[in-house]
């Protein structure tokens, strides 16, 4: 009797053991929750006053751009598939529940970050003990990088989160095996796969391993089985929707984002410090537009095949390079120092007294990287038989997708929380060391700790940390304010990046830009001419020069960059109608020569076939203007103009041999059923093609209707021409246009 009480107060002390502890864990979360929420709601207040807190740039703009659009009710657009589905996605219901409000997002962001560093200390704790999962959870709630990002209008925070947590979900389902566990595990994998596709190989990996400890764990075959499959349950449950809405969008069958290929070229080829470096804006496009250099302009899933065959070409055919190029990226991963991509953190310090505190850079050494990565390391050796597989896992494969790709310190934030895990347990065993006084292995550690921190610290400027962000943070700004024609900040922003960079061709470009929407034409020249000065292969100044030239009556001048913006952007149609519109001013046959000048660079721009068809109709060479303007209706099948064109000559021709009048008047109707059966000279038109096809009666009210809306709209010319094809319908004859 006496052994079963005493079995039981033993029992019962354990459970209230227990339940101090599970008090003791919930205050210190609740404590690290309030010192997070309390760090990120005062960076948010000290960086409200920068340009970019409430006007997003580059990704942030993008992202914002497609979250306002879907919570519009525009849709899902193929954006949506360029980056990673999840944010915008996310991004869009924040939208519709705030009434599109930019700071309710970031808020949100600031809660998910504290929900973060309390995972975090639940993790250092489930792998180590409660004084490890502490330290790691404070770590994370003031980790300068950290903040910064998950305060921006990018995916930085949600992978961090994502990271954490699917550490914990396998634990958990490693040591429960509960098919809810495996289902959540599932889904938390595709939601985490398409917030950043570099969470998918870390994920299939710790399936892998989980799959063998079922199988190791359990008696019964099937069992396991039915384990895997509830995880494939969860995981397609988000992968599959996503996969088909980018079907229907883009015409792949994938949930990851068709970027990919790109992302992967810019950061593996032999020229890899120009394509990191390269630039939002003409940069950016020109790379983009690469596969239209080769003939590839299908769809997105044809451009992904092109950039990852570059890719593939450049493994395959320097192999020694690409090699080297993983050793640099690797020693860019654990340098000490932010690497930037479109933002640079350091710029941002001047708008908060916080950031300025818990980051920044001393020559090469960079804080708070150069002090947590030596201590990680520590932890990492020291507690290395009692990590589990999954963090192995998570490291080494995360880490190794970033450096495949491309490294910046935007992409590095989802290893922090292991890392600051790591550190703690670092940190602990430097105390335990110095409480054994064991001071030769102390000596050694520090040693240790030096040359892991001038590793990482060592290494010069990187291409990346070269250029002028802060001339670009207001160049941006500018971009979005002129975006939303917001025309006279938007030159007070071009202003600020000229400021700060001078050289800088873009911030002059669209400078120029919008001084010529303010009618400031000379001001708009002198800043485009100094946009293509510094970038001649700038072709949108040079469109943009042109334009201002022509205002002005230099006609030559506008021509000569025209032709050079074309040269540089054969693609680009509008250019083909703005020298056409300069040339008009020539004789005819120099007129034909630059239109065929145009057709040899471009022979698919309908443009500058309509402008041909148009000079040649003026010179009667109507085989040769119904042949360019034919073209121009196959190219763009609703082009009223061009369809009313080509209905009228023929309708209208003298020669039999041009004249088709059931094919005017299919053109006709058409051209009118896109013009809403509003415009008189469509209508005359035709009126014109019905009475050549010998249906007077249709002509004759046609005819009158067009009048009416010609006279109604001061048309007197054109209500002339109509009267006199009235004339002819009432005597049964159609109009007729003499060669």
């Amino acid at each position: 009797m006496g052994r079963n009480q005493d079995t039981k107060t033993e029992s019962t002390n354990i459970q209230q053991a227990d339940r101090r502890c599970y008090k003791k864990s919930v205050l210190i979360g609740g404590g690290i929750f309030g010192l997070a929420v309390l760090v990120r709601i005062l960076y948010l207040y000290e960086s409200s006053s920068n340009p970019t807190f409430r006007i997003p740039i580059v990704d942030s703009f993008a992202y914002d751009t497609l979250a306002r659009g879907l919570a519009s009710g525009k849709g899902i657009g193929s954006g949506f598939f360029w980056q990673p589905f999840f944010y915008p996605f996310f991004l869009s219901w924040v939208y519709r529940l705030s009434g599109s409000s930019i700071l309710c997002a970031k808020i949100i962001q600031a809660l998910l970050g504290s929900v973060t560093c309390v995972l975090t200390f639940y993790l250092g704790k489930k792998i180590f003990d409660l004084r490890t999962g502490l330290l790691a959870g404070l770590i994370t709630a003031v980790y300068g990088p950290l903040f910064f990002f998950e305060a921006e209008l990018i995916a930085a925070g949600w992978a961090a989160f994502w990271s954490v947590l699917l550490i914990l979900l396998f634990l958990n389902t490693a040591s429960k095996q509960t098919f809810r566990s495996c289902f959540l595990l599932g889904i938390c994998g595709a939601l985490s796969t398409i917030t950043r596709p570099t969470f998918g190989l870390f994920f299939f990996a710790g399936c892998l391993w989980l799959a063998t400890n079922f199988f190791k764990r359990s008696t019964e075959r099937s069992t396991p089985i039915k384990r895997l499959f509830y995880i494939l349950a969860g995981f397609l449950l988000i992968a599959v929707p996503v996969a088909s809405k980018s079907f229907s969008v883009t015409g792949r069958f994938s949930m990851l984002p068709y970027s990919g290929g790109i992302n992967l070229y810019i950061g593996n080829n032999p020229n890899y410090a120009e394509t990191v470096t390269i630039r939002p804006g003409s940069d950016w496009k020109q790379i983009a537009n690469l596969p239209k250099q080769y003939g590839i302009t299908s769809d997105a899933r044809t451009e992904e095949a092109f950039f990852k065959q570059r890719f593939a070409d450049f493994v395959l055919n320097q192999p020694v390079e690409f090699i080297k190029l993983l050793g640099y990226k690797t020693i860019q991963f654990i340098n000490s120092r932010e690497i930037p991509r479109n933002v640079d953190i350091y710029v941002f310090r001047k708008w908060s007294y916080l950031l300025r505190l818990l980051t920044w850079q001393v020559h090469g050494f960079g804080f708070p990287f150069g002090v947590l990565l030596p201590m990680a390391l520590l932890g990492l050796v020291c507690q290395r038989r009692r990590l589990p597989v999954p963090v192995y896992l998570f490291l080494l494969l995360y880490s190794l997708s970033i450096i495949l790709v491309f490294v910046s310190a935007r992409y590095r934030v989802p290893v922090i929380p292991m890392l600051s895990i790591l550190a703690a347990a670092g940190v602990n065993t430097l105390i335990r060391l110095i409480h054994m006084h064991s001071w030769r292995y102390l000596a050694v550690t520090g040693i240790c700790g030096l040359g892991i921190v001038l590793l990482a610290s060592l290494p010069g400027l990187f291409p990346e940390e070269k250029l002028n962000y802060e001339g670009e943070l207001y160049y941006g700004v500018g971009c979005s304010l002129l975006e939303w024609d917001r025309i006279d900040e938007a030159i007070n922003l071009y202003s600020k990046a000229l400021d700060v960079n001078s050289k800088h061709a873009e911030s002059h470009g669209c400078l120029a830009e919008a001084l010529m929407l303010r009618g400031r034409a000379e001001e708009a020249i002198s800043h485009n001419e100094k946009a293509v000065a510094l970038k001649p292969t700038y072709a949108i100044a040079h469109n943009n020069l042109a334009v201002g030239y022509y205002q002005q009556g230099e006609i030559e001048k506008a021509i000569k960059h025209w032709k050079e913006a074309l040269r540089l952007r054969p693609d680009w149609t509008d250019l083909h109608a703005s020298i056409g519109k300069a040339t008009r001013q020539k004789k005819h046959g120099e007129e034909v020569a630059e239109y065929i000048e145009m057709l040899r660079l471009n022979p698919k721009n309908p443009n500058a076939h309509y402008d041909l068809g148009t000079v040649f109709f003026r010179q009667r060479r109507i085989k040769d203007a119904i042949r360019h303007w034919t073209e121009a209706v196959r190219l763009r099948p609703g082009w009223p103009e061009a369809l009313n064109n080509l209905a009228w000559i023929l309708a209208t021709s003298e020669k039999e041999e041009f004249r088709d009048p059931a094919e005017a008047v299919r053109l006709a109707e058409r051209a009118n059923k896109l013009t809403g059966s509003r415009k008189p000279g469509v209508l005359d038109t035709l009126s014109v093609a019905y009475a050549s096809a010998g249906r007077f009666d249709k002509a004759l009210k046609t005819a009158e209707k067009a009048r009416e809306l010609a006279a109604a709209s001061g048309q007197k010319q054109l209500v002339a021409d109509i009267e006199k094809h009235l004339e002819l319908y009432k005597l049964g004859r159609p109009y007729r246009e003499s060669e």
